[in-house]
């Protein structure tokens, strides 16, 4: 019988929170294999090469999620929210500049401290390549696994997704916004998952859509959709929950949605 896509998920991964210097530096050092050296894109504009780290000046103000297979404890992926500073009366978010160069209006449909931006959202390219390989020999055998092998990509970005729903609610988010690439759009919908598209594509490390979610609207329709996903992306409605009634540190001290490559999400429709 096939396992259920949320026993599924955490039967391999866990997400953390990097709300703890060490867990950030385990951030950026991911960051820099996927956009500095899996691709080059950062290289020009990384002041921390010499570290083989990626960071910049948002991370001032964005909360961080790292993804870990639980039997080995290897990190294999990141992601980051920007929150928008208090202090700043106008968009500041890197997505407010690309929407300037681009002559594209990004809706604000509610207050700026009520909006962030997914950000720097990767899987290693060396885990993806040999994430069956890795998750055959520590859990089953390669014939128990051949059932379930078109979910395991999907369910690691899954997972950072759930991560991210977690700090959205603790932070009292309400809109999100991205640029994204087409294909990653269509494979999310397929889960129940709609990013709404704002202007034309434009070319931002090739073609991007600009794009938002509102969180209640993405959350019910998520639901009706996919309850599957649904239950991996809340932790089966706990993420849900106002996380600072917990004790949950969700806040920061004081470009782009992007998963390298198709194949992270490649099986998406399949899960």
């Amino acid at each position: 019988m096939k396992q259920a896509l949320y026993d599924f998920y955490n039967s391999l991964f866990e997400g953390i929170v990097a709300n703890v210097e060490e867990l950030k530096h385990e951030c950026y050092k991911l960051r820099y294999q996927v956009y500095c050296d899996e691709h080059e894109w950062l290289r020009t504009s990384n002041p921390y090469m010499a570290e083989k780290l990626e960071c910049d000046e948002y991370d001032q103000h964005s909360v961080h999620v790292l993804l870990r297979l639980r039997q080995t404890g290897e990190y294999v992926g990141t992601a980051r929210l920007i929150l928008h500073p208090p202090e700043e009366k106008m968009g500041v978010f890197p997505i407010h500049a690309l929407c300037r160069e681009n002559n594209i209006v990004l809706p604000e449909f509610f207050p700026l401290p009520r909006i962030a931006e997914v950000s720097r959202f990767c899987i290693v390219k060396d885990f993806r390549r040999r994430a069956l390989d890795t998750i055959a020999t520590a859990f089953y055998s390669p014939e128990e696994l051949e059932a379930d092998r078109q979910r395991i990509l999907p369910s690691m970005s899954l997972g950072l997704l759930a991560m991210l729903t977690m700090l959205i609610r603790c932070n009292g988010i309400e809109m999100v916004c991205a640029e994204m690439e087409p294909f990653l759009m269509q494979l999310l919908g397929k889960l129940g998952i709609h990013w709404i598209s704002v202007g034309p594509l434009i070319e931002f490390h090739g073609k991007r859509q600009v794009s938002y979610l509102v969180i209640e609207d993405y959350l019910r329709q998520c639901r009706a959709e996919r309850p599957d996903v649904w239950d991996v992306v809340t932790d089966k409605g706990r993420y849900l929950d106002n996380q600072r009634k917990n004790g949950l540190v969700c806040a920061p001290n004081g470009s782009g949605f992007e998963l390298s490559d198709e194949e992270a999400f490649a099986a998406a429709c399949k899960i």
